[in-house]
């Protein structure tokens, strides 16, 4: 089973988490080893469900538009 997930940070919304609190909300849905990627403002995750067209943005961005990266990691059933 894999987990993934991001968290939004510095937005009226969501004030974000601390490593802890990553590692424990983890451990809650059943976790035993987990891997930060990111843990910054660029953190986008990205779904295009099977059958979909379009790819949809999952969560809000801190700068509230999505910036070019020059990495990612793709999952492909």
């Amino acid at each position: 089973e894999l987990f993934l997930f991001t968290v939004d940070g510095r937005i009226t919304q969501s004030a974000g988490m601390n490593m802890a609190e990553v590692a424990e909300a983890l451990r809650q849905n059943g976790a035993t080893d987990a891997i930060s990627f990111d843990s910054g403002g660029s953190t986008t995750l990205m779904v295009k469900g099977a059958g979909d067209k379009e790819v949809s943005l999952e969560n809000i961005p801190s700068d509230g538009v999505m910036r070019k990266v020059i990495d990612g990691i793709g999952i492909v059933p």
